[in-house]
């Protein structure tokens, strides 16, 4: 797992570190590295679990570029599929593969719940 230059990881929420630690076991086991983009830090929405150390953003630029979509659709439904019946229970886990910046995955758990999307 790797952190982007900018990403705090102060004020997290064990539970979003344990769902950290499973994304990255599932993207590696694509051969893939998982780059953690944002934590706390950096502008979300008034509505965003980021600033509450509750969610968390990931990409990683290591699919093969050729089959890069094809790729990305298969990471993202092993990731949902994964995190479906996960305990530490993520609500939400949005597929950001349309996002003209980089393709990415953005969770947010539900501390209260011990859920995570």
């Amino acid at each position: 797992m790797r952190l982007t230059k900018h990403v705090y990881v102060h004020h997290l929420n064990p539970i979003t570190w344990s769902a950290m630690l499973e994304a990255e076991r599932v993207i590696k086991s694509f051969d893939c590295i998982m780059v953690v983009t944002s934590i706390v830090d950096g502008r979300h929405s008034p509505r965003s679990n980021h600033p509450l150390g509750l969610a968390f953003d990931v990409r990683t630029r290591t699919l093969r570029r050729k089959l890069k979509a094809h790729q990305f659709g298969v990471l993202t439904k092993a990731l949902r599929e994964t995190f479906a019946d996960w305990h530490g229970g993520i609500v939400e886990m949005i597929d950001k593969s349309g996002d003209t910046r980089q393709p990415h995955w953005h969770f947010e758990v539900d501390a209260s719940a011990g859920r995570v999307s």
